[in-house]
């Protein structure tokens, strides 16, 4: 038994994997001890967490199975400077606008945040931050 929630989900990752040079992390926080922190050394990375899935529109009288529902996927584009963060970003939202799988509509972009820098425990500046944020319309079935 497959379930499509798993599915779509492997699919958007997979995705962002074969389209995006730089490493694709499910939520994944690193600290000052595992990175170099030298400014304009930080890795490069998007942290990618899904949302827990929400419905939305029709309701079926039969089945929450045939409802209809949303997918909510946040994106964290890392690095060292605001540039390069901002040039990730754009390509994470490049990547994904539209994208569709089985199971799933065309991915459409949210209303996301700024730009916010990382300090590290001493105050100095590690590294930026940039997210993005989409929401999937999917069907959720046994596949």
């Amino acid at each position: 038994m497959a379930f499509s929630l798993d599915y779509i989900q492997d699919a958007i990752l997979s995705h962002l994997r074969d389209n995006i040079p730089q490493p694709v992390v499910e939520i994944s926080w690193q600290d000052s001890k595992q990175l170099e922190l030298e400014y304009g050394k930080h890795p490069h990375y998007v942290s990618v967490e899904f949302g827990d899935v929400q419905q939305y529109g029709q309701r079926n009288m039969a089945s929450t199975w045939n409802d209809n529902h949303t997918l909510p996927v946040y994106f964290l584009a890392v690095g060292a400077t605001p540039t390069s963060v901002r040039k990730l970003q754009n390509l994470v939202l490049y990547t994904m606008l539209g994208f569709t799988t089985e199971y799933s509509g065309e991915a459409r972009k949210r209303a996301g945040g700024q730009m916010f820098p990382l300090p590290a425990g001493n105050g100095a500046l590690e590294a930026y931050c940039a997210p993005v944020s989409f929401g999937i319309p999917i069907q959720l079935a046994d596949m």
